[in-house]
Parts: structure tokens; C-alpha cells; sequence
């Protein structure tokens, strides 16, 4: 699976979080693995350029796969199962997949 695990330790507990990877999010497989308990309490960061960068690359079905696997992972935050940092880089985004391309090339 891929995933990045941080430990972030405040004054008197310690945070764990987790990155996960497109594919990861797209396959459902995280949502399966909070709701059988591997991931309780766990922090999840999602990036705002993920999204973008879904809606650049993917079609139909691996996008819609996406999105419903948030909508899961909001739910389980609303249960208080899990949390979700969304992170906000204020950066220009590309509007094509040719522009994200070029930007990483």
C-alpha cells in the first residue's frame, strides 16, 4: 500500500498521520481498512493537488473512484474514527493534462 506515515509529537500525546497514495485512495482499500480498525485515530492528509491532479489524469470510473472514496473518509470523520488535515498550497494549478506534464518534465 502506499502510504507515508508521520509521527508528530505534541506536549502530551503523539499524532500519527497518514499520506496516501492516489491509488490507494481510488481503490478503496484505506476506507476497508479504518472500517476493520487498523487506522482508528489515525490523522489522514490529503493534499488540495490531489484532487486536481485526479481530475487531470483519471476518466470516469477511476475519478468517480476517488471521490467516493472521500466521501467515505468524511464519514468516518463525522464518526469521529478518523481525522482529515486537508492541506492548501496556494499554488497555481494545471488546467490540462499537457500543462501537468510539462511542469514535470
Amino acid at each position: 500500500m502506499g502510504v507515508i506515515l508521520f509521527f508528530m509529537k505534541s506536549s502530551n500525546s503523539i499524532n500519527i498521520r497518514i499520506l496516501p497514495d492516489i491509488c490507494v485512495l481510488i481503490s478503496h482499500i484505506f476506507s476497508r481498512l479504518i472500517k476493520l480498525g487498523f487506522l482508528n485515530g489515525f490523522e489522514i492528509v490529503i493534499p488540495d493537488f490531489v484532487g486536481y491532479t485526479v481530475d487531470v489524469l483519471c476518466e470516469n470510473r477511476l475519478k468517480s473512484g476517488f471521490y467516493s472514496e472521500l466521501d467515505k473518509l468524511r464519514i468516518l470523520e463525522n464518526d469521529k474514527i478518523i481525522s482529515i488535515l486537508y492541506c492548501d498550497y496556494e499554488k497555481s494549478l494545471p488546467e490540462s493534462r499537457k500543462e501537468l506534464i510539462d511542469l514535470e518534465v
